[in-house]
């Protein structure tokens, strides 16, 4: 089964998309929290999530964006 970010990867690509990614680390070293988010040009962010590791914040902001892309029919 394909992860979030390879779906959201195809969707950019067959869609010409220009989506950006970004994350941002808040909280002390040993309790940190990672802020992953997705920016589509010209739009804004369309997928924002937060965990405790930097993969998973990712993975998460992908899921949110795949569902905000998916929602305007803007698919693979």
């Amino acid at each position: 089964m394909a992860t979030a970010r390879e779906v959201l990867n195809n969707i950019v690509t067959r869609n010409n998309l220009q989506v950006s990614y970004s994350v941002t680390q808040y909280g002390p070293d040993y309790d940190a929290r990672w802020v992953g988010v997705y920016t589509l040009h010209g739009v804004g962010p369309i997928g924002t999530a937060s965990a405790r590791t930097k993969v998973e914040s990712k993975e998460l902001a992908a899921r949110q964006a795949v569902a905000w892309l998916e929602s305007r029919n803007i698919r693979s």
